[in-house]
């Protein structure tokens, strides 16, 4: 039962007080039952409408709680209200009981939430999130806007919000390398840590590896004292055979517009160090879909027989092909003030052993070429054939 006076609505109901103060919540803070009907009772009206009328001034109780009738005729709150209706401002009697036990019940109950994850559900933690996307891009987002989420939590005056900074991002790959690397080195980070040498039998021995400030393991070297970047002089060692070295080797791949092993392997290296990276560059690049369907086929011209001149043993240059070169630009040595000429040289080759004649001609005339032929008919032909026997 409601009573409206003006722009104020009290509500008039029977061991109910508890749903003005619902009123007065938000939806989000209530059970779901009575979260539903409070979201409707604001969408149609203002919350700063409703006010609680106590039991003592609750027309309802009169019968609720049993009257006989002579005294119902003769009962001022039955036929008349409550006090304060009647006043020019109605102010409400008081104010909802928010300690009532009912009300309580409705309240969604909020326990603080403490998350420690062991060493083993942390490597859960890092699989799972591995195997959420192909995109080594993707993967880092995704572990910066964790990142994000526990830095505002554990921060409410100073939140971070817009796109991330290039500062989250190297953040967030910088942990996932490390706890990859804690899982795949765990020997030789455990040596490290203990200034002991590397374990023999690994694959790092041979790396001089060591623990930067951030505790990530890097290759030596002695590239200290050069100009190149920190990641160029000490990149940043990966496993063999993880998921995210992987995705960083896809990455890169696709970053360099689907190059080869060798180029592949040369831009990951600007920052990383992956063990046998040269066979996994090769299996990224052969199983590349894209590139299988837009590799051309090679069509191979089966070549003819050879001609019986070319391998029946015989004199040299019995049979032979000539060819020419030039122009060349030829000055003669003993006279002065002379411009240089166009010459040419003819080649003489010979079919069965291969052997070379060179000729000089002037010009590329007919004339010109009988002369040159002459001269090489003139050839001592026993002197070739003592040569090449």
């Amino acid at each position: 039962m409601c009573h409206q006076i003006g722009n104020q609505r009290y509500l008039f109901v029977v061991k109910l007080n508890y749903r003005v103060a619902s009123i007065q919540h938000e939806p989000w803070e209530l059970k779901t039952f009575v979260t539903n009907r409070i979201a409707a009772i604001q969408e149609l009206t203002k919350k700063e409408q409703w006010f609680h009328v106590s039991s003592g001034n609750n027309p309802a109780d009169v019968l609720s709680r049993g009257l006989a009738p002579e005294k119902l005729c003769n009962n001022e709150l039955w036929w008349t209200g409550p006090s304060f209706l009647q006043a020019d401002f109605p102010v409400p009697m008081s104010t909802p009981n928010s300690n009532d036990d009912v009300y309580l019940s409705e309240l969604k109950t909020s326990k603080p939430i403490f998350l420690t994850l062991n060493a083993r559900e942390k490597e859960l933690f890092i699989d799972c999130l591995l195997s959420v996307t192909n995109s080594y891009l993707k993967l880092i987002h995704v572990m910066s806007f964790i990142f994000r989420f526990i830095f505002n939590s554990r921060n409410p005056h100073s939140l971070r919000s817009g796109p991330l900074t290039g500062d989250e991002l190297k953040v967030a790959s910088e942990y996932l390398i490390k706890e990859v690397q804690v899982r795949e080195f765990s020997k030789e980070i455990s040596a490290l840590r203990k200034e002991n040498s590397i374990p023999k039998g690994s694959n790092l021995r041979n790396l001089n590896p060591f623990i930067d400030s951030n505790e990530i393991l890097r290759v030596g070297g002695r590239l200290e004292y050069s100009n190149l970047t920190d990641n160029q002089k000490h990149p940043i060692i990966l496993p063999k055979s993880h998921r995210l070295t992987k995705l960083i080797f896809v990455y890169f791949y696709l970053k360099n517009l689907h190059v080869g092993p060798q180029g592949l392997l040369c831009a990951v290296r600007q920052k990383f160090w992956p063990i046998h990276g040269r066979n996994l560059s090769r299996k990224i690049v052969n199983d590349c879909i894209t590139c299988f369907r837009n590799k051309p086929v090679v069509a191979n011209q089966i070549m003819g027989n050879l001609p019986a001149e070319r391998i029946t043993p015989t004199l040299p240059f019995n049979i032979c092909g000539v060819d020419f070169i030039g122009p060349l630009l030829v000055k003669p040595v003993a006279q002065r003030r002379i411009t240089a000429r166009k010459m040419y040289v003819a080649i003489f080759v010979c079919f069965v052993t291969k052997a070379v004649h060179f000729e000089l001609v002037t010009d590329l005339t007919s004339e010109t070429f009988i002369a040159c032929l002459k001269r090489f008919f003139a050839l001592p032909w026993k002197k070739f054939h003592c040569l090449f026997r």
